[in-house]
């Protein structure tokens, strides 16, 4: 009976894989930090691994702090470390 548990503990963590907690950014589409000569059509940031719809989302907001975003981020699904949000057609600003 004990080595029946035992066994069954040990198949149980043999059986585990590792799972990374966090999705850290990797880059961004424009990249961080960078002055375009038009406003993008959509902003895209990937991750350093693959994200969940569910627990992932977006907004884009011009200086005055409006949402410029005109429907809300998705993960792309050829792609699961991709979010993307389409962006409204933009004023120069920042």
């Amino acid at each position: 009976m004990r080595f029946a548990r035992t066994l069954g503990a040990v198949l149980a963590l043999a059986s585990v894989t590792p799972v990374h907690a966090h999705a850290f950014l990797d880059h961004a589409e424009p990249r961080v930090g960078s002055t375009v000569q038009a406003a993008p059509a959509e902003v895209k940031i990937w991750f350093t691994q693959e994200i969940e719809q569910a627990f992932s989302s977006m907004s884009v907001r011009d200086a005055t702090g409006q949402r410029v975003n005109t429907s809300d981020s998705r993960v792309d699904p050829s792609d699961h470390t991709l979010l993307r949000v389409p962006v409204e057609a933009l004023q120069p600003g920042n």
